[in-house]
C-alpha cells in the first residue's frame, strides 16, 4: 500500500485568465438577480452536525487560500487583499487567543451560515459540511505548528495517557471511573480550549503544574487532534476496510483473467491519497485489506489486461460497511468496428466576429464483446479507434483530455482518437472544440459522421438577426442555459457516414461588433459588474464553462471516460479538472437558488464528482510518470 499526497496541477495561465473572466461574468449573471437578503441565523448548537468522519486538513490549504485567505490572510493574520473593504478586520487565526474561547461548532456555524454584519458569506451554499469542517480545523491550526503539537503529544503521553488513553478515549491502564472521552467529536466540537483548560484545572490541577502556559496550550492543541487530522498528518489512515473482487472474462471463449495486475486508488477531495497493486489469482480473485473506512474517501479499482485498463464502479467504505465485494470484467482485443455507434451527439455553436466557435460532445458505445483496439489509416502510424467530425478549415482544435498530435490525430474532415474502446453503452466521451473562420455574415457547417448516430442535438447561441437552415434537424425550442439563449434543434438519428449541414446567416463578420456586447455592457451597468468582466468570453472559457454545463443537460451528466492510455498530456486533464470543479460550483449555486430540484441536483452532482475523480486520477497517474 502506497500513501500518496500531492497538490493538484494548476491550469495554464492563458486558460486560467480566460476562465476567470468568464467566471466573473457568470458569477454576476447568477448573483445579480438574486441579491436577495438573507436573515442571519443565530448560533444554535443543534444546527451544527458533528463530522461524519474525522476531518482531515492536509488537503485543505488550497480551499483555504481560495475561499478564506482573501479576507483572513494566507497565514491567518487578517491581512488579505479584501480586508480594507470589510467593516472590521476578520478573526486573526494566527493569534492563539483568537481561537482560545471559541468552539469548533461556533466557527462551523458562522462559516456555513455566514454573517451579514461582518460581510461573511454563507459558505454552506458552495461547500459540503465535510469541507466546512476541514476548513474550520485548518484555520484553527494556523496559530500553532507541528513542533508545538508534537511537544504537547510528548507531555500528554508522559502525564495523561495512563488514564485518558493513547487516543483520549478514557481507556488507559490506570483509568478509574468514567472518564471524559476526548476522542468524542460530537462532544468536543461544543467545547473551547478555554473550557478544556478549566475542566483540567478542576479535575487535577496538580498535573502539569510545572509546565509553562504555552506547554499547557500545546497539550490542549494535541488533544484536539484526537478529533481531526492536522495538516502534517497523512489524510489517509489505514483501517479495517476490505475490498474483495473477482475478474471475469467478458469475451466468450477468452482465457480466464489469471495473474493480472489490479490497481486500487483512494481519493479524498478529488486528490489521490493512496494507491496499491495486487495480482489476481488463478481464479481471478483479488483482495485489498487494511483500508481506511472514512466515508469521505472514494476508492477506484482498475484491472489491466493487454495494456488496457478496465475500471469498476466507485466504492465507499464506512465503519458501518467496512467491506465491499465487486466483479470486474476484462475483454479480449478485436479489430472489428461494426459494433461502434454514437449514442448521442451534441453540437454547440457560438460566435465571434469572423468565426464560429464550435463544440462537439459525442458519446460512443461499443456493442461487440471485444475491446476495439483500432485500425490502420493512411498516413497515420498509430491505430485509430473513434472518429469525430472536424472541418478541414477548423483551427484552434482543443480537447479537455488530450492533445492533437498526441492521443488525437487529424485526417481530413475527421479527428481520430487512438485510445481503445471497451464494450458497453456510452463507454467513451469525446469533447472537441474548434474555431471555424467565416467570410461575411453567413456560414455553413457540414459534418460527416463515420458511425451511426442514435440521437443528436444542435444548440446555436441566439443572435438578434440569426437565421438557421438545418435540413437534417427539427427545430425544438429556444431555451436559456446559464443565462445564454440558444436555439435548440434535434435529430432522431443518422446512418453511418451520414452528413448534417447547417446554414447560418446574420452572423457578425470580421471587424463587426458582437451584437451581444452592448447587452452585456448594459447588464454590467445595471448590476455594477466590473467592465473587465463585461466581455464575450473567449473560446477556452466558453468551452470549459458554459459548454460543460450544457453537456450535463443534454447528455444527462454521462461524463464517463475510460483511462486506457498512460501517455496522455497532463495539462489538459488538469484544465478539465478545474472545469469540472467550476461545473459543480455552478450546479450548487443553481440548486441553492432553487433553479434545480433536489433529485436532479443530487444525481448530476454525483456524476460530476465521479468524473472529477477519474480526471484527478489521470493527473495523479501522470505525475508519478513524469520525470
Amino acid at each position: 500500500m502506497r500513501p500518496v499526497f500531492r497538490s493538484r496541477r494548476r491550469m495554464p495561465a492563458a486558460w486560467g485568465t480566460a476562465l476567470f473572466a468568464f467566471l466573473l461574468l457568470l458569477f454576476f449573471a447568477l448573483s445579480a438577480p438574486s441579491s436577495r437578503a438573507q436573515e442571519e441565523t443565530p448560533f444554535d448548537p443543534a444546527d451544527v452536525p458533528p463530522p461524519a468522519a474525522r476531518p482531515t486538513t492536509a488537503l485543505t490549504a488550497n480551499s483555504y487560500l481560495q475561499n478564506c485567505a482573501p479576507c483572513h490572510g494566507a497565514n491567518g493574520n487578517s491581512d488579505g487583499p479584501t480586508v480594507a473593504d470589510l467593516p472590521a478586520p476578520p478573526p486573526r487565526f494566527a493569534d492563539p487567543n483568537t481561537v482560545w474561547d471559541v468552539t469548533p461548532a461556533e466557527y462551523f456555524h458562522i462559516t456555513k451560515f455566514g454573517s451579514l454584519e461582518n460581510l461573511m458569506p454563507p459558505w454552506g451554499n458552495e461547500l459540503s459540511d465535510a469541507e466546512i469542517w476541514s476548513a474550520v480545523y485548518f484555520a484553527m491550526t494556523l496559530h500553532t505548528d507541528r513542533n508545538a503539537v508534537e511537544q504537547g503529544q510528548t507531555l500528554y503521553n508522559e502525564s495523561c495517557a495512563a488514564c485518558h488513553g493513547e487516543n483520549g478515549s478514557g481507556d488507559g491502564p490506570e483509568a478509574e471511573g468514567d472518564l471524559t472521552d476526548l476522542s468524542d467529536s460530537a462532544a468536543l466540537i461544543q467545547v473551547s480550549n478555554a473550557e478544556l483548560s478549566a475542566g483540567w484545572n478542576a479535575a487535577h490541577r496538580e498535573i502539569g503544574s510545572e509546565w509553562t502556559d504555552q506547554e499547557r496550550r500545546n497539550v490542549l492543541d494535541y488533544v484536539r487532534t484526537f478529533t481531526y487530522g492536522p495538516p502534517w498528518e497523512s489524510p489517509y489512515q489505514p483501517g479495517a476496510g476490505v475490498i474483495r473482487g473477482t475478474l471475469n472474462q467478458g469475451t466468450p471463449g477468452g482465457p480466464a483473467p489469471a495473474n493480472l495486475p489490479v490497481m486500487l486508488y483512494a481519493f479524498l477531495n478529488f486528490t489521490e491519497v493512496m494507491s496499491d497493486t495486487v495480482s489476481s489469482g488463478a481464479d481471478g480473485a483479488f483482495t485489498f485489506t487494511d483500508l481506511a473506512v472514512n466515508p469521505e474517501i472514494t476508492y477506484m479499482v482498475q484491472a489491466e489486461s493487454e495494456g488496457i485498463t478496465y475500471p469498476a464502479d466507485f466504492i465507499n467504505l464506512s465503519p458501518e460497511t467496512p467491506e465491499q465485494e465487486i466483479a470486474l470484467s476484462v475483454y479480449e482485443k478485436g479489430d472489428d468496428d461494426s459494433g461502434l455507434a454514437i449514442s448521442r451527439a451534441n453540437t454547440i455553436i457560438d460566435y465571434q466576429p469572423g468565426a464560429l466557435l464550435i463544440g462537439v460532445i459525442a458519446l460512443y458505445s461499443n456493442q461487440s464483446d471485444r475491446t476495439y483496439a483500432g485500425k490502420t489509416a493512411d498516413g497515420i502510424e498509430t491505430p485509430v479507434t473513434l472518429s469525430v467530425p472536424v472541418p478541414a478549415e477548423a483551427t484552434d482544435i482543443q480537447f479537455p483530455d488530450g492533445v492533437l498530435g498526441g492521443r488525437f490525430v487529424r485526417d481530413g474532415d475527421q479527428v481520430w482518437d487512438t485510445a481503445s474502446v471497451p464494450p458497453g453503452e456510452r463507454v467513451r466521451q469525446i469533447f472537441v472544440s474548434y474555431r471555424l473562420p467565416i467570410d461575411g455574415n453567413a456560414a455553413e457547417l457540414s459534418q460527416r459522421w463515420v458511425y451511426p448516430v442514435n440521437s443528436m442535438n444542435l444548440l446555436a447561441a441566439q443572435l438578434p438577426d440569426l437565421d438557421i437552415e438545418a435540413e437534417s434537424f427539427t427545430y425544438d425550442s429556444n431555451d436559456t442555459l446559464e443565462n445564454v439563449e440558444f436555439q435548440i434543434w434535434t435529430n432522431e438519428g443518422l446512418p453511418a457516414d451520414g452528413v448534417t449541414t447547417v446554414k447560418l446567416a446574420g452572423l457578425p463578420a470580421a471587424g463587426d461588433e458582437d451584437p451581444r456586447a452592448s447587452a452585456i455592457a448594459a447588464t454590467a451597468a445595471n448590476s455594477n459588474t466590473p467592465m473587465a468582466a463585461a466581455v464575450i468570453p473567449p473560446l477556452p472559457a466558453w468551452v470549459l464553462g458554459a459548454v460543460g454545463v450544457i453537456t450535463l443537460v443534454l447528455a444527462g451528466g454521462m461524463l464517463v471516460i475510460y483511462r486506457t492510455r498512460k501517455d496522455d498530456d497532463t495539462v489538459q486533464p488538469a484544465a478539465q479538472q478545474d472545469a469540472l470543479l467550476t461545473q459543480i460550483a455552478v450546479l450548487d449555486d443553481r440548486h441553492a437558488a432553487g433553479e434545480i430540484d433536489d433529485v436532479t441536483w443530487s444525481q448530476t452532482r454525483k456524476k460530476l464528482k465521479n468524473r472529477l475523480l477519474e480526471v484527478a486520477q489521470q493527473v495523479a497517474t501522470a505525475d508519478t510518470e513524469t520525470p
